[in-house]
């Protein structure tokens, strides 16, 4: 792919499947500036989407922002912007889902929802476009640029009506691909069946979240957010617990009555145990490869 927004709009572009006329709108100057935006997330994503891109499949469409169910919407809305980050990836044949960082570069996550797999498409009362599948979940795409919702809504409704081209996925919801050979894998095995990559256990991550806030994201990959979850536990810990029994171990006794050691000890558990859980539930997002 050409590596300027300006050859895009100039050039022919023979052999490509991406939709550039649908893509990059130039009418007036906001539209083109989205476009830019769009080029760019397109160029970081392409190398890791033509890997992925089945033979004849086309892409009309991408954006940005994160998937979430009803109930995650409710709860981790907030972790949902910094682990749940997506490229939305809108092709002939299905939604793919490419994890990004802040840069919008790729990361490990890659899943996709079949047009087949959409009961319904609909928008929410803040604006966002909810879709409605076949297992019964609904996904509400948040945190996306404010031009693309209304559009998406309407070009979804188109997509889901386009008949199914041979050889397109049939599913009922979600499903993770490999982040390696990117096939279809299903439940959450050790290592993918097709090309045998060793993968991380969500079981893992969450006990290592629950020894100490942070760790299961370190090791997810997440190490942005890590660290921030890793300074704020160490924080409580020295304050709550560490200078008071320092303050024990040089005679001056301890400061607090039991009641505060056993609230303590109660708000720690809890702590780490919600940590631990969202920490779980986030690597279950997709798939993760191990480096090993």
């Amino acid at each position: 792919m050409t590596r300027r927004f300006e050859d895009v709009l100039t050039k022919e572009q023979k052999g490509s499947p991406y939709e550039f006329k649908q893509m990059l709108t130039t009418e007036g100057w906001r539209a083109r500036r989205r476009s830019r935006k769009r080029f760019r997330l397109l160029k970081a994503v392409d190398p890791r989407l033509i890997r992925i891109l089945q033979p004849g499949e086309r892409v009309h469409f991408l954006t940005h922002g994160s998937p979430l169910s009803t109930t995650e919407g409710f709860f981790t809305d907030w972790a949902a912007y910094f682990l749940n980050r997506r490229a939305l990836v809108f092709t002939n044949v299905r939604l793919l889902l490419i994890q990004i960082n802040v840069r919008k570069h790729p990361l490990d996550l890659v899943s996709q929802i079949a047009y087949s797999a959409i009961a319904g498409v609909e928008a929410t009362p803040k604006g966002y476009c909810r879709l409605a599948l076949r297992d019964g979940r609904q996904l509400d795409f948040t945190y996306m640029p404010r031009a693309d919702r209304k559009f998406l809504h309407t070009l979804l409704t188109d997509l889901v009506k386009l008949p199914c081209p041979a050889g397109a996925p049939e599913a009922t919801g979600a499903e993770n691909l490999c982040p390696q050979c990117f096939s279809v894998v299903k439940d959450f095995p050790r290592k993918c069946p097709e090309c045998g990559v060793a993968l991380k256990s969500s079981l893992v991550a969450g006990i290592l979240s629950f020894l100490f806030p942070g760790w299961g994201n370190w090791y997810l990959g997440f190490k942005g957010f890590a660290v921030v979850e890793l300074l704020g536990a160490a924080y409580l810990w020295l304050t709550l617990v560490l200078w008071p029994l320092f303050h024990l171990l040089l005679g001056r006794g301890v400061p607090h009555t039991r009641r505060y050691w056993i609230l303590i000890a109660l708000g720690l558990v809890v702590l780490h145990g919600l940590d631990a859980a969202m920490t779980r539930h986030y690597a279950r997002k997709g798939l993760h490869a191990r480096s090993d």
